[in-house]
Parts: structure tokens; sequence; C-alpha cells
């Protein structure tokens, strides 16, 4: 897959399940080029009642990692050709890597409070766009 494109990646061999639960590594999927500490700042939890919208935005040099473990939302982006795109997250086995540059949007569209886990890497250029640009999508 072309590294402008969202992927989604199925965790269901990289979770640790028995009868308790699972327990997923997120910087396990992270490229090996990428230092760990470069994450601090950016990893964060994000909580997005019923019918609200996240993100609306795009991070021009960076790459974001996004990993729903509760609730459902639509994801909205478009890609580089401009062209609109949704996907329902509505699982706890996938992980949604957004290329830099990708303007991107998460609505919750489920009865209750969906939680996720984000995260961004270190720039892949040094230029001079702030980290996040509001882009509307929904």
């Amino acid at each position: 897959m072309p590294h402008d494109e969202i992927q989604f990646l199925d965790l269901g061999s990289s979770l640790r399940q028995d009868e308790r639960g699972f327990v997923y590594f997120p910087f396990q999927h992270l490229p090996e080029s990428l230092p760990l500490e470069d994450l601090g700042a950016s990893f964060h939890l994000i909580s997005i009642a019923p019918g609200q919208v996240r993100g609306q935005h795009r991070h021009p040099q960076k790459t974001e990692w996004l990993y729903v473990f509760h609730g459902q939302g639509l994801l909205v982006w478009r890609d580089t050709d401009n062209l609109p795109h949704q996907r329902l997250l509505s699982d706890q086995r996938t992980l949604v890597i957004i290329p830099p540059g990708i303007p991107h949007a998460l609505q919750n569209t489920g009865p209750a409070i969906l939680y996720l886990l984000a995260w961004r890497g270190a720039p892949q250029s040094g230029g001079a766009e702030p980290d996040t640009v509001f882009d509307p999508l929904i």
C-alpha cells in the first residue's frame, strides 16, 4: 500500500488474550526509525460523546495512529486526490495509520461514549507548518 493512503491493520494476532480480556501494546506497530521518546508528548486518550465529532484536521508533517477501544465511530477522510472516504470503526481490533497531510475526522455514531488512543510521530520533514491544521470534513 502506498505511504500516502490510510491503513487499517487487523490486530487480531497482535492481541494477547485470555479469559480476563486482552492486552494490546500500541507501539509494536511503529517503524523502527521512530524513537519512542518522540511519542511521549503526543500519546493521548480521547473520548467522544454520542453524536459528536473530533478531528476535522490534518497533520502536515506527522503520521498519526488511532486505536478505538470502546464504542463505535465513523472515520471520514480525504485522500491525496481530495476524494472523500469513510469507514465504520466498531471493534477493538483495528489500528488506523493516517499518513501526513490526510484530513480526517471521527464522529461517534453509537449510543455510548467512544474512547480511543491516539499518537503522532516525529515530523517527516523540516517544514514550518503547525502540527495540526484545521480542515473540516463533517
